[in-house]
């Protein structure tokens, strides 16, 4: 299993810990809902890994807008990690 999926699905059991709904941070950056499940799991994820909401609202937001629209979470994560790293 990728490293990237691996944190999702450990958030994903932290998430429901915390009693969370699933749903949690589906706003994106520009104010917009969040279109899947893929981005609302990478906002969690990066949140998870200690980044504030709003920069990963950012992060996810700008590997949104620069791929092709059909990523799963993992690779949505992966995507905004290096946004990230090259800001």
């Amino acid at each position: 299993m990728k490293k990237a999926e691996r944190i999702v699905l450990d958030l994903k059991d932290k998430v429901a810990e915390f009693g969370l709904p699933s749903h949690a941070g589906r706003e994106t950056a520009g104010g917009r809902t969040a279109g899947t499940q893929a981005e609302s799991e990478a906002v969690q994820a990066l949140i998870g890994l200690g980044f504030s909401h709003s920069a990963a609202l950012k992060a996810v937001t700008a590997a949104i807008s620069d791929g092709d629209g059909g990523r799963d979470s993992a690779q949505l994560i992966r995507d905004a990690l290096r946004k990230v790293r090259n800001n």
